[in-house]
């Protein structure tokens, strides 16, 4: 009998660690429930009023071979949201996003030249908005138009 009610503590005890571990852990049938609504206070688009564009200052970016400049990139960007708070925010977010974009290209624009001969302006433009997805809240910025790329 002794045996039998150490058996049952003991498995209470085991039952019990897993139990707060799932709770600790926030997994199985503890887990958070994702709700697909939508973020209240994430910015909506509003589909009646026209874009707004800011522009950023044109980036240059060097690409060096053996110890020299090959070439120097000269891309000019655009960013576009809705509505006069998103393009405020962007407005005081110009210096810090261009430097992401910067230090971002510096290192991204050489692997991409592995690849591929040429610059390619599409992926460089999917690359841009991904940073600045990363960068800034969701729903800020909408787009990020490329405008020119030049080589000098």
């Amino acid at each position: 009998m002794q045996k039998l009610i150490i058996a049952v503590v003991l498995v209470m005890m085991i039952a019990g660690g897993a139990i707060s571990a799932l709770k600790f852990l926030e997994i199985g049938p503890f887990a958070p429930e994702e709700s697909a609504a939508v973020d209240p206070k994430a910015p909506v688009a509003n589909p009646d009023e026209p874009p707004k564009y800011v522009e950023m200052k044109p980036i240059l970016i060097p690409v060096i071979a053996q110890d020299k400049v090959v070439v120097t990139y000269r891309i000019v960007v655009q960013l576009e949201t809705y509505g006069y708070d998103n393009k405020q925010m962007l407005l005081k977010l110009k210096p810090k996003l261009s430097d992401i974009f910067i230090r971002d290209l510096h290192a991204f624009i050489p692997r991409l030249f592995r690849n591929k001969k040429e610059l390619d302006v599409a992926i460089v433009k999917q690359r841009l908005e991904l940073i600045a997805s990363r960068s800034t809240k969701p729903g800020v910025i909408t787009g990020v138009l490329v405008q020119s790329v030049t080589n000098n």
